[in-house]
């Protein structure tokens, strides 16, 4: 897969969904134990502001703050990396080989710095595979590899400390063409990850399952059974996971509830719950303090506030702050400060100084700008775009930028 191709998916969160675990399509190593159930709790109403006092739109309302805040830190890296969302003081980094037996090559970047460590050189299962995707926090580091040539999968995990693998790779889930490769997320010594039949497979009609994995036990348990697809991928901010689950199925309309679970929990109890209007798909989503922030990428002419394409922030019946731009990836930021991409720069919005200002791509950065591997309420946040040589016009190398939130 190409650089371009990569980073456009990266960009846009699309890395295809998890895989169901009907028919044979999880097949976990003998140390995942399984637990699974059915989260009963209470779904929502639907929620659709139409009133205009509850809602806040950014730009007619807020003040530009001028300059955005200079990098604390600047990096080049090797021209193909690609950084991936992660937790804590490691980014998980997709390399180029130096070979031309491997496509790419797995490791993390310090955030103290700015060095890059190949932890994985070759996919583990042979030369028919490469990595496909990676996800770290300081305590392990997940990832998947995906034989191209009939779509088989396989998730793996293993224990990191201090930017270096311990003890031994567990396999948690594999699967075929059936099954899309799952989106997954780490927190401390956790895996999750969603399990979803391909929609162009021959189990379309199965439930899709969030699973969560604790290294330090080696037990897996069910946290979510959607009946119908997950909307977004997995994020965790604060010790809370957010899901979007098909809701309120049986009613003849689509809904998706944005869903905070405690991870800290043992009941991964859940916390808040918004359930979006009839037929609206977000597009990521993050619960963050006591808010949702999530975005929809497409106008759907009804629903109300939400019916628009553009990033929200808040929860319950509002008030909800609202960024009409294109939304690109999930929202970052700390407190009240947040950062939400458009096509060429970073949006950074303060609620509470009712501010923002625009954290631009570095110069000579080609395609849409700077790209950010951070995600939900984070101290730093990252970017990395792709530069062009000032010589020559061609693409030479990638700068990654650390900001001090």
């Amino acid at each position: 897969m190409g650089l371009l191709e990569r980073l456009r998916n990266l960009s846009r969160r699309q890395f295809l969904a998890g895989s169901a675990a009907a028919g044979g399509a999880l097949l976990a190593a003998s140390t995942v134990s399984g637990c699974s159930g059915d989260n009963k709790q209470e779904e929502n109403d639907p929620q659709v502001i139409e009133d205009d006092s509850s809602s806040v739109d950014i730009f007619s309302e807020f003040s530009d703050a001028g300059d955005a805040p200079e990098p604390a830190a600047t990096w080049t890296l090797p021209l193909g990396t690609v950084l991936l969302a992660s937790e804590g003081t490691w980014v998980a980094a997709m390399q180029p080989s130096e070979t031309a037996a491997v496509a790419n090559t797995l490791g993390v970047l310090s955030l103290a710095s700015g060095s890059l460590t190949t932890l994985l050189a070759a996919p583990t299962q042979g030369t028919t595979f490469s990595f496909y995707d990676a996800h770290c926090s300081d305590s392990v580091f997940a990832w998947v590899e995906i034989c191209y040539d009939d779509r088989a999968w396989k998730l793996f995990a293993q224990p990191l400390a201090g930017g270096a693998l311990t003890g031994e790779a567990a396999q948690l889930a594999s699967g075929d063409s059936d099954y899309d490769p799952p989106r997954f997320t780490v927190h401390d010594d956790m895996v999750i990850w969603l399990e979803m039949p391909s929609t162009a497979g021959s189990r379309t009609t199965d439930d899709s399952h969030c699973y969560l994995w604790t290294a330090s036990s080696g037990s897996r348990q069910e946290l979510w059974t959607s009946h119908g697809r997950f909307a977004t991928a997995l994020t965790v901010s604060g010790g809370i996971l957010t899901i979007t689950p098909r809701v309120r199925t049986d009613e003849s309309s689509r809904y998706y509830g944005l869903t905070a679970l405690d991870l800290a929990d043992s009941t991964h109890a859940q916390v808040d719950q918004l359930v979006l209007p009839a037929s609206i798909q977000p597009f990521e989503a993050v619960y963050m303090g006591d808010r949702f922030a999530f975005s929809v990428e497409a106008s759907y002419g009804s629903g109300g506030l939400f019916g628009n394409m553009g990033t929200f922030v808040g929860s319950g019946d509002g008030p909800y702050y609202y960024l009409s731009r294109e939304p690109q990836e999930c929202v970052a930021g700390s407190g009240t400060r947040y950062v939400v991409k458009s096509q060429s720069s970073h949006f950074l919005i303060d609620t509470e100084a009712e501010t923002y200002a625009i954290i631009y791509a570095p110069d000579r950065a080609i395609d849409r700008g700077d790209y950010s591997p951070s995600v939900g309420t984070v101290s730093q946040f990252v970017t990395f775009a792709t530069v062009r040589s000032l010589e020559t016009g061609l693409p030479e190398s990638v700068v990654a930028r650390v900001f001090n939130l």
